[in-house]
């Protein structure tokens, strides 16, 4: 009997609430006020029920290029405080040998000394 359309949907419920009106043997004021105190109720809950706060979707941990001090001792001693690529002891950089934009890590592994012009001239690649 329900259907999607509006006009159906009204004539539905008025004709719901002739039969309550109908079918209660008091007084038409009270029985309207009791049909219609119910509809408010039915109101309020729906509209409590849509303003209860939802939970919050889980967030993708952001990742930090942040490198710990920890790594930066390991990778120093591992390459001997000098360039991989040329032995340059100057202008030293911390290079991800996969780059961070293609998703590298910042472990130890990943990680190794660059001087600022090789690193400058690896830019995004990977080796």
């Amino acid at each position: 009997m329900l259907t999607a359309s509006g006009s159906s949907m009204k004539a539905f419920f008025i004709d719901l609430l002739n039969r309550f009106l109908a079918a209660v043997p008091v007084e038409r004021n009270i029985a309207l006020t009791i049909l219609v105190t119910f509809a408010a109720l039915i109101v309020i809950i729906v509209v409590i029920g849509l303003l209860q706060p939802k939970k919050p979707k889980a967030k993708a941990k952001r990742r930090s290029r942040y490198i710990s001090t920890k790594v930066k001792q390991i990778v120093w001693e591992r390459d001997h405080g000098k360039c991989v690529i040329c032995g340059s002891r100057v202008d030293l950089e911390y290079d991800h040998e996969i780059p961070w934009s293609k998703g590298g890590s910042n472990s130890e592994n990943n990680i190794r000394l660059l001087c600022r012009k090789c690193n400058r001239a690896k830019s995004a690649k990977i080796e």
